[in-house]
Parts: C-alpha cells; structure tokens; sequence
C-alpha cells in the first residue's frame, strides 16, 4: 500500500502568527487541554470521516500530546499530503529554528 499523507504532530508554544498561519491550516485537531484529548478520541465512526482520523492519530500520540500540553505546549495534529513535502521540510527547519516553541513530536506515514 502506498503512503498518501504524513501525519505529524507538533507541539508549539510562542510562535508568531504568519507560521501559525502557515502551517495550521493543515491541523486536523488542535489541543491545549487533556479533556480535549479524551473528548476526541470518543469519536469513532463507521467511516474515515476527519473525526474517526483524528481520533486514530491521537490514540498514536496520546502519550506525548499529554506530556507537551502539561508543560504548557498546545498540541495540533497536521495530515498534509506527500505532493507537500516541501512544507514538511520547511517545518522541520523551524523546528530547528524556533527550539522549544516549535516542536515536532513524531511523523507517521499513512
């Protein structure tokens, strides 16, 4: 089977609107909150509707999404499309760039 996205999850605290901008408008799920997490992984269809996805990756990155929203880190969950791997690269430079206020926390193929 053929990979079709990249779902990365980043932690991001600090960073100035244009890469929110930039960047987020991919974001499938966004959290700040552990009840957040636990509300969306509620969600399961019959479907691979956004909200069956986004549950699936949280269940993924429930341990590290909690640790990050606990250290004051609001958490996004991003499912970009492999024709966009350039915005992948470029996120992982501001990862680099930005140190703490922008962390990549793990990067799944699907």
């Amino acid at each position: 089977m053929n990979s079709k996205y990249e779902v990365i999850a980043i932690a991001h605290k600090d960073i100035a609107d244009e890469v929110k901008n930039k960047f987020f408008r991919y974001s499938i799920c966004e959290f700040d909150e552990i009840e957040d997490i636990q509300a969306i992984k509620n969600i399961q269809g019959r479907t691979m509707d956004l909200n069956s996805r986004a549950s699936i990756y949280v269940s993924w990155f429930e341990d590290k999404i909690e640790k990050k929203i606990e250290a004051g880190y609001t958490v996004a969950i991003l499912e970009l499309p492999f024709s966009y791997k350039s915005q992948v690269e470029l996120l992982e430079k501001l990862d680099i760039k930005l140190g703490d206020d922008l962390l990549i926390l793990e990067k799944v193929d699907v």
